[in-house]
């Protein structure tokens, strides 16, 4: 029952004849899978109380007290602000014992409060954040390489329009036969330098390429 046999998968497209193409896997008793996870379940709720917090990374589904919060405390930590924790213990946020989950954005933590204020997901924290001390930059030599980076913009966006060419002459998308995250981050970039450059010769530009 106890006993595991260890069988080696080569990998695709690789040198059969080198050890390092292969990958190990383990073939043990249904029976004893079925057990572990029993096991594994039952400690689940015990395990924040048994490993220590810089160890909670290592534990399924667990981003705090460490993880995404860690960026808001050392913002807040280096301007002098007080703040206070609530930690909230995995086992009761995924098994529904918190109310906040309903109310949290994509019901995901951290969640972050300045008086009335509320707001979630970090890099929004982190920007609000980073207004509120004066850390927040939104771009790059704004004022003084503002004309060069125009100047330069489209040799920049040039590469976008080779990789648009190559999927049906442009007609399509970055990749395949239909959208993915590639054309949606394609999209922010040129909704972020339309707010940059609001001239119309500048328009007509980003639209060629976003068609």
């Amino acid at each position: 029952m106890l006993e595991a046999h260890i069988k080696v998968i080569p990998k695709e497209d690789k040198d059969a004849s080198l050890v390092t193409n292969y990958r190990p896997i383990s073939l043990i008793n249904v029976d004893v899978k079925i057990y572990v996870k029993i096991l594994a379940n039952r400690l689940l709720p015990l395990l924040p109380s048994l490993i220590s917090l810089d160890q909670l990374l290592f534990i399924k589904s667990v981003c705090l007290p460490i993880g995404r919060g860690e960026s808001i405390r050392l913002i807040l930590a280096d301007n002098g602000a007080k703040w206070t924790e609530d930690v909230i213990q995995f086992a009761d946020w995924f098994g529904g014992k918190c109310p906040l989950k309903k109310e949290a954005v994509f019901g995901q933590l951290p969640q972050f409060s300045d008086g009335d204020f509320v707001l979630y997901q970090s890099n929004t924290i982190l920007r609000y954040l980073g207004r509120k001390f004066g850390e927040y930059i939104a771009y790059h030599c704004y004022e003084t390489g503002m004309e060069k980076y125009e100047k330069d913009l489209p040799n920049q966006l040039s590469a976008f329009e080779r990789i648009l060419s190559k999927n049906s002459n442009g007609t399509k998308f970055l990749v395949g036969d239909k959208i993915s995250y590639a054309d949606y981050n394609l999209l922010d970039v040129l909704h972020c330098h339309l707010n940059i450059f609001p001239k119309p010769a500048f328009h007509h530009k980003v639209i060629s390429v976003n068609i």
